[in-house]
This record gives C-alpha cells, sequence and structure tokens, in this order.
C-alpha cells in the first residue's frame, strides 16, 4: 500500500510506498502551498524529483470520504520501486559517514560512480555533493533518517569540478556496526528520470 498522507482534506496517496522521504516531503509541500491543487503541488515537488506526477484519484477508485490524490514520485509505479535487493550484490556502490556528516570511507565502485579519487571524497561532507536543487533538504533528510534509522530514496548529485550531474538511487542505514556512522548504497538512475523536463507534464 502506498503511504498515506492526510492534510486539509486532502489524502495523499504516495508511491512507491517504500520512500519515506517522498512522502515526507509531499506531506512538507502540501503544507506550504498557498493555493493546493495537484499542479502546485506536482511544480513543488519538481524541485527535489524532478519527474514527480501528482493527479486527482478517479471517483470511480474512492475508498474513503477525503480528496485524495495519487503522488508518484517517477511519473508512474516505478521504475525504481523493484523488490531487487540490490544493495546486496557484491558490486554495490557504498558509502560511509561519520556521526557528524564527513564521509570516511567508499569502495571502489562508488568512486566510480561519484568520478572522484578517495582523498576527494574524504574531504568531503553529506551535502557537498548535493545539486542546488535539493541541498536545503539535506539537513531535513537526515532528520528523518535518524528517527527512520533507514530511508530509500532518489536523489541528484553534482559533483565537483566540470563533472556531469547524476540521477542515484540510494538505501541509507544510520548506525551501522553499533556506532554513530551509517552507510549509504547508490545506484545510477538514468538521466531522464534525475533531470527535469522542459515543459511541466500535466496529469494523465
Amino acid at each position: 500500500m502506498p503511504d498515506r498522507v492526510t492534510l486539509g482534506g486532502v489524502a495523499l496517496l504516495c508511491f512507491p510506498p517504500s520512500d519515506r522521504v517522498f512522502a515526507a516531503l509531499a506531506d512538507r509541500q502540501l503544507a506550504q502551498l498557498p493555493e493546493r491543487t495537484p499542479a502546485t503541488l506536482q511544480a513543488a515537488l519538481r524541485q527535489a524529483y524532478p519527474r514527480a506526477t501528482v493527479r486527482e484519484r478517479h471517483a470511480l477508485a474512492a475508498f474513503h470520504p477525503d480528496e485524495a490524490w495519487y503522488v508518484y514520485r517517477d511519473g508512474r509505479y516505478g521504475p525504481h520501486a523493484s523488490e531487487h535487493r540490490w544493495w546486496e550484490s557484491p558490486e554495490a556502490a557504498w558509502v560511509v559517514i561519520d556521526e557528524f556528516g564527513a564521509y570516511v570511507d567508499a569502495n571502489e565502485p562508488a568512486l566510480a560512480l561519484l568520478d572522484m579519487s578517495r582523498a576527494e571524497l574524504l574531504e568531503l561532507r553529506t551535502g557537498d555533493l548535493a545539486d542546488p536543487a535539493v541541498a536545503e533538504l539535506v539537513p531535513w533528510i537526515w532528520d528523518l533518517a535518524r528517527e527512520a534509522r533507514e530511508i530509500h530514496s532518489t536523489s541528484i548529485l553534482r559533483p565537483r569540478g566540470s563533472r556531469p550531474r547524476i540521477g542515484v538511487e540510494y538505501r541509507l542505514v544510520v548506525g551501522i556496526d553499533g556506532t554513530g556512522r551509517s552507510r549509504s548504497h547508490l545506484r545510477p538512475i538514468p538521466l531522464a528520470d534525475a533531470e527535469p523536463s522542459p515543459e511541466p507534464r500535466t496529469s494523465e
């Protein structure tokens, strides 16, 4: 079942169900909107999730009295909602972050994904690689992660220098090995899922 958030008589049914960050952001953005419509919520969400799509639920699908909107992170249910536990693969990229937010370890697949040397990465802190469109959300995402202990979402990274922006799916686990450190597994997602569309796409 999707995450369900109800605010002001509007129920948000968020997909994929595993993404607590996306559902919490939809709740946050809806509360801040001066005009609450599917189009205004979609535009707000696309700052962090460029393919987010919001559509009104058809009356025939109603199962409770609230007005309801379907909120899709990836423009539809999927494509990154697979039950495949990709992070368990020995080849999966990962980085380790200490309790102060500094990168302290990474494997070779992660360095290759970020196109960085180990020395370059270990000079950075979380948020340093975030695209400006999502950088302001980093402290808030960490608050969610500490509360939930594990979050699974997507984001946009901009490695330093002339390196291009990359889309990633990540799974962040807080408190690994009984310490204050966290590990984030990463995998690339198609650029089409990370780059904003030239024109906002309306509900289908």
